[in-house]
């Protein structure tokens, strides 16, 4: 339920408030509310964690947050893993916080039958073995 965004925005677990659930027995059950932090345990955070395994959501209070104005993609090249992972640190120790810093290995083999979206040609890679694929939320 994260997928690559969850750097910047978190799971779906942060992006619930609050919800309204029937249970197995049929009782209904108001958790949570429209502000961000409900006193108590946050059992609206365990039954959406549960995926419907303790009980159907029928109503939910989500947060919601604004389409940015534009999103910057970058592709990174860089020597190795090591580099890879320093990488890391310093961008977020810069304050930059990417919506989405994923790692990609340029030294695999596709499947038999799987293909690339795109392919980086070898002279381009210049001796690289993995690649950091960033997005950026941009104010135009």
């Amino acid at each position: 339920s994260g997928g690559p965004h969850c750097l910047k925005y978190g799971v779906t677990l942060n992006s619930v408030l609050g919800m309204v659930v029937v249970l197995h027995d049929g009782s209904v059950l108001t958790l949570g509310g429209e502000a961000c932090d409900s006193p108590g345990i946050d059992l609206a955070m365990l039954l959406t964690g549960s995926e419907g395994t303790l009980g159907v959501i029928t109503e939910l209070c989500v947060r919601l947050l604004p389409k940015p104005e534009a999103v910057a993609t970058l592709l990174v090249l860089l020597p190795d893993l090591p580099t890879a992972s320093r990488a890391v640190g310093a961008v977020l120790s810069r304050g930059i916080l990417p919506r989405c810093l994923e790692l990609l290995s340029l030294m695999r083999r596709s499947a038999p039958g799987i293909r690339w979206k795109f392919e980086l040609r070898a002279e381009l890679l210049d001796g690289a073995t993995v690649a950091r694929l960033a997005e950026l939320d941009c104010i135009v």
